[in-house]
């Protein structure tokens, strides 16, 4: 059975908490919390990927080569990123060898890591 783990953001303290258990979840159950659950993967440096995560993706498949920002979504049902790939597809290059997946930072604690619109 699969081990969920969470972070909760508190926009007022302007804190992370991680490593939040199912057990534990309830105590964080006020409105104003964010909840972000962890991915079950992780990057390159061995840390896990949160939704809210801010990912710098190299990719070298032979068709592209290149680094790209995305922000780590939870979508139908899975995680993705905000370029509508889910996740996972970018793990199996990485564990093929043909590029690396690195947390960068997040949607809370590095917003001046967000695009520019």
């Amino acid at each position: 059975m699969r081990d969920y783990r969470f972070r909760v953001w508190n926009p007022a303290t302007e804190t992370m908490t991680y490593n939040v258990g199912l057990d534990s979840i309830s105590e964080y159950a006020d409105e104003t919390l964010v909840k972000m659950l962890q991915s079950g993967i992780k990057d390159r440096k061995g840390n896990n990927i949160y939704e809210g995560d801010r990912l710098e993706i190299y990719r070298n498949n032979g068709f592209d080569d290149r680094t790209d920002e995305f922000i780590v979504i939870f979508f139908r049902g899975g995680f993705g990123v905000d370029d509508g790939l889910e996740l996972w597809e970018y793990e199996d290059d990485y564990k093929r060898g043909n590029g690396y997946m690195e947390v960068i930072g997040n949607i809370y604690m590095t917003p001046e890591l967000l695009k520019k619109e």
